[in-house]
């Protein structure tokens, strides 16, 4: 905690240096206070959930306890005796362990007694497929199947329900014991999740109580430091003392709502709107001196770059001399030493690391420079977006001024009117005070009806001459923007036109040039290369076109073959299924006629019985009707096979009828292009012998001269329509200037008009 309090202090120091040197600027400064603000009311909301919860858990627990003393009281326990629960907690575990055995013992016994339940379902299978076979065997009927069988259920119902009865206790016991169980885990779940959400509240708020405590003891050092700051005279060398008076009124803030539990925002919001608006005129004089330091900056910048362009092309020269054959003058000898190869070289030498140190030297200047050039810019960028800032202000500033003017000049207007109708109005006054100072009392009520009246019509003279030049200032502003439209509308048109004329003519243009263009490529390829071309190209056609009328015909006849085979099998199919029934009825009948030959074999013996006979009989008519319906069937069936024999018997000859008219029309085409084919040879031919009759060069020129005739025909065409598109602009003019000279000669006759009305 201690750390992170004094990363805080680190990083709201550096911040206030940065806003007290002009980095840090207003924007940011009014973000993060609206961030600030956001988190604090989200901080608020979140103590408001948890302080909610923790009242409702508090309820809770109050009313746990409330009920543990009326128990105790029942029981005839004191309050504050404890009482141990261990044996309590021992018991339970001990019931809980009892429980979770019965539920295992009871979960194994139903496994054994559905495995029991299969075995025994196997069985009866087993038992039912035995006894089919014995009563088959024995020659049982069905009447003393079902008789032996229901004898045999009732039984079975009798000891499965003894069975189920003593199923039916242990499965509602057993209900029971899991719904005890998981009522209890889910109550001890829910006050293991109580105690913690309480533990967890409580943690939480004395969390934020210890770092209330220790913001506020900084806070109060921060400002104590501060004030030792201002205090101190020989500080930074007799700099400005810092004033912040943020810190104290935060510090005032906490102390009102230590002291009245509210804390009001309002007067916060007015003190940070204070400190920012003199903060703005620190900003604006530290602009004018950032300013000034910008121009400083910027005359050094020069001078420095004058200098690196000086040094620069001291470097290309030095370069340069390198690759040339200039002697450098060395370090001079001492007299009487002949010069030697070896003294030449550590010359060499010398002046080279002289050279290299200088270059150095440079380079670090260069260095140099350039950190000052980027410090130098980032203040210019600091500088520039607090003007930026000063210009917003100042533009909204002057948009309120010029809306207050305005409101200003209305009103001043209204008040000029007020006061020239209440001049008039203490003049009329006065008359009739006069009036009725010299005059008798009729004379008085007339003076003052007939002021009154002139009074109230010079009032609403007053009125509708101030209407009236309202409305000519209004008509004049009307006409103005009304002409100006107009002239808009005018240019507009002819814009219009000229665009429209020109993408025309463009049109037109580029139409002729492609047409030109693929006359060219046309000629390109010589007459003889494209007639073999051409004929070659017919020749593929229609051997191609043939290919492809034979792959139909080939298709068609697959297709028609593969349906037919499909009939066929399912007539087959449909036959040999009606044969199968066929076959079972006839067995079937020939089973019924064994039948009822012994029957009436038998039926002269006394043993017989009524209700057998009876039986006998209702079977055998019942096999009777079944075997007329599959007589009727059969009838059915073989109509459809007649009738659908004699439909395909039909397609068939229409499907061969068609094949011969297909074949007729294959024929005549294939005869139709035969002889398209010899036309275009003898097309073919006689365009040759065309050719051949005029000459090259006679072609050629007649070419060229068309060619030419073409591009002048399309330059007088755009000639044409430019023209056009000249008188149309001017027409359309004419006629807008002829009816703005007939709106005013009606506008002059009107006024003449409403003149003769005036002088009549």
């Amino acid at each position: 905690d201690a750390r992170e309090k004094d990363k805080e202090l680190v990083e709201t120091l550096k911040r206030l240096k940065d806003y007290e040197s002009g980095i840090y600027g207003l924007e940011e400064a009014v973000i993060e206070i609206k961030n600030c603000k956001n988190q604090i009311k989200i901080r608020d909301r979140e103590i408001e959930v948890l302080t909610k919860e923790i009242n409702k858990l508090e309820l809770k627990i109050n009313d746990f306890l409330d009920e543990n003393e009326a128990l105790r009281e029942r029981v005839g326990l004191e309050p504050k005796t404890m009482i141990d629960l261990t044996e309590f907690r021992n018991s339970k575990s001990l019931k809980q362990q009892q429980y979770r055995a019965e539920n295992q013992i009871l979960l194994k016994e139903i496994e054994s007694l559905e495995e029991e339940r299969l075995d025994l379902k196997k069985k009866i299978r087993q038992m039912a497929q035995e006894r089919g076979k014995r009563a088959a065997a024995s020659g049982l009927t069905v009447e003393d199947l079902n008789l032996t069988e229901n004898f045999s259920q009732e039984n079975r119902i009798g000891e499965r329900k003894l069975d189920f009865a003593s199923l039916k206790t242990m499965s509602e016991a057993q209900s029971k014991n899991e719904f005890l169980s998981r009522e209890l885990i889910e109550k001890e779940r829910d006050l293991e999740r109580g105690r913690t959400i309480i533990t967890k509240f409580q943690n939480k708020l004395k969390e934020l109580a210890e770092e209330n405590k220790q913001l506020e003891e900084g806070m109060k050092e921060i400002l104590q430091a501060i004030k030792e700051m201002q205090k101190d005279p020989d500080v930074k060398g007799g700099e400005t003392s810092l004033i912040i008076p943020s810190l104290e009124r935060l510090v005032n803030a906490i102390e009102s709502k230590n002291a009245e539990g509210i804390f009001d925002a309002n007067l916060h919001l007015k003190a940070q709107v204070d400190q920012l608006t003199g903060r703005n005129e620190e900003l604006r004089q530290e602009l004018r001196e950032s300013r000034k330091e910008a121009i400083s900056y910027s005359q050094q910048l020069a001078k420095a770059n004058l200098k690196v362009d000086h040094l620069e092309k001291e470097i290309i020269l030095l370069r340069q001399s390198e690759g040339s054959n200039v002697v450098f003058k060395g370090v001079d000898l001492p007299d009487g030493i002949a010069p030697s190869s070896a003294n030449i070289i550590n010359s060499q030498n010398e002046y080279l690391i002289h050279i290299l140190q200088e270059l150095e030297c440079k380079e670090n200047k260069l260095k140099t420079l350039e950190d000052s050039l980027e410090d130098y810019n980032r203040k210019f960028a600091v500088i520039r977006h607090q003007q930026s800032l000063l210009y917003k202000e100042y533009l909204s500033e002057k948009e309120a001024w010029k809306i207050e003017s305005e409101t200003v000049k209305e009103e001043k207007k209204k008040l000029e009117d007020q006061i020239q109708q209440d001049a008039i109005k203490v003049k009329e006054y006065n008359n009739l005070l006069s009036a009725l100072q010299m005059d008798s009392d009729e004379m008085k009520k007339t003076l003052s009806e007939n002021s009154r009246k002139i009074t109230v019509l010079q009032v609403n003279e007053k009125s509708l001459i101030r209407q009236y030049t309202t409305l000519v200032e209004m008509e004049r502003q009307l006409r103005k923007e009304n002409g100006k439209q107009k002239n808009e509308l005018i240019a507009m048109e002819a814009e219009v036109g000229e665009k429209i004329g020109r993408l025309q003519r463009f049109k037109e243009m580029a139409i002729f040039k492609i047409a030109a263009l693929q006359k060219v490529i046309d000629n390109s390829v010589s007459l003889s290369e494209l007639e073999l071309a051409n004929k070659q190209y017919n020749e593929l056609t229609a051997k191609y076109r043939d290919i492809l009328q034979k792959d139909n015909m080939l298709v068609q006849r697959t297709n028609k073959l593969e349906h037919l085979e499909c009939e066929n099998a399912s007539l087959k199919e449909q036959m040999e299924s009606i044969n199968k029934e066929l076959e079972i009825t006839k067995e079937k009948l020939y089973t019924i006629e064994q039948a009822w030959e012994q029957e009436t074999k038998l039926g002269n013996e006394s043993n017989m019985d009524k209700a057998k006979k009876s039986i006998t009989n209702s079977e055998i008519l019942s096999i009777s009707k079944k075997i007329t319906m599959l007589e009727m069937k059969e009838l059915n069936e073989r109509q459809r096979a007649e009738h659908s024999q004699k439909m395909y018997e039909h397609v068939r000859t229409s499907l061969k009828q068609m094949e011969e008219r297909n074949f007729e029309l294959e024929t005549k085409f294939a005869e139709l292009t035969k002889i398209n084919l010899e036309a275009q040879k003898v097309e073919q031919m006689l365009r040759d012998e065309l050719a051949d009759s005029v000459s090259k060069t006679v072609s050629d020129a007649d070419r060229q001269r068309i060619l030419e005739l073409e591009k002048s025909e399309m330059e007088l065409k755009v000639e044409v329509s430019k023209l056009r598109e000249i008188s149309d602009i001017a027409k359309r003019q004419v006629e807008i200037l002829n009816a703005q000279q007939q709106s005013r000669e009606k506008e002059v006759e009107s006024v003449r008009m409403q003149l003769l009305d005036y002088q009549a």
